[in-house]
């Protein structure tokens, strides 16, 4: 008697415990999310690694990184879903949309229950895991080996149309956008390729916020 009370303790106890979302479960964060949300926008490259972070030498800063050199990031293979492409090396290139994680000591971490917020950058290519509404002729594949699906974006093009974006755009409120550049501006920033008219046709669609 005394197995079974235990056994239908521990069932119940199952049944009543919180239960993380699965991977498969979990929306990734889109790339005109990660550019509205994110409070630092970077390209880099990893130099030192340690346990918990490693140092970003920063290449381009698209912004708010103001004139720091040198990023300290959260590692995104010790979140719960995260799922890195490689293991971390010196030499790799990275675009990073991060948010500051301790002021303190200017630790910043890659956007996303995922990480989805640090974009490899291998052979020129830029790799983002979800995209809103992507061209018809672009497919999501295992790219770079593992489990995880990247799209595959030239790194040129990639970083004019995020570089442009802050100039035309400043993100607000959540769900609200503010216009910066003229109606001149913003047409030439449609041109620049597909990624930047395909942003810019998204931020159109939000309601104004405050200049």
């Amino acid at each position: 008697m005394g197995n079974l009370a235990s056994i239908g303790i521990l069932f119940v106890a199952l049944l009543i415990a919180p239960v993380s979302p699965a991977k498969a479960d979990y929306a990734q964060m889109t790339l005109f999310q990660l550019l509205t949300r994110a409070e630092i926008v970077v390209s880099g490259t990893v130099q030192e690694v340690s346990d918990d972070t490693y140092e970003l030498d920063v290449v381009q800063a698209f912004r708010n990184a103001g004139s720091q050199d040198i990023l300290t990031v959260e590692r995104v293979d010790l979140l719960r879903l995260g799922d890195r492409w490689a293991d971390y090396a010196r030499g790799q290139q990275v675009v990073l949309f991060a948010q500051v994680s301790d002021t303190e000591s200017a630790t910043v971490a890659p956007l996303g229950a995922a990480g989805e917020g640090e974009l490899p950058v291998v052979a020129q290519m830029v790799h983002p895991t979800a995209l809103s509404r992507p061209p018809a002729d672009m497919t999501r594949a295992t790219y770079l080996g593992g489990s995880r699906a990247y799209y595959r974006v030239e790194a040129d093009t990639f970083q004019d149309a995020i570089a442009g974006f802050f100039d035309c755009y400043r993100p607000t409120d959540r769900g609200r956008i503010a216009r910066l550049c003229d109606d001149l501006a913003l047409q030439d920033y449609r041109q620049l390729s597909w990624l930047a008219a395909h942003i810019s046709g998204i931020a159109d669609r939000l309601p104004e916020g405050e200049n």
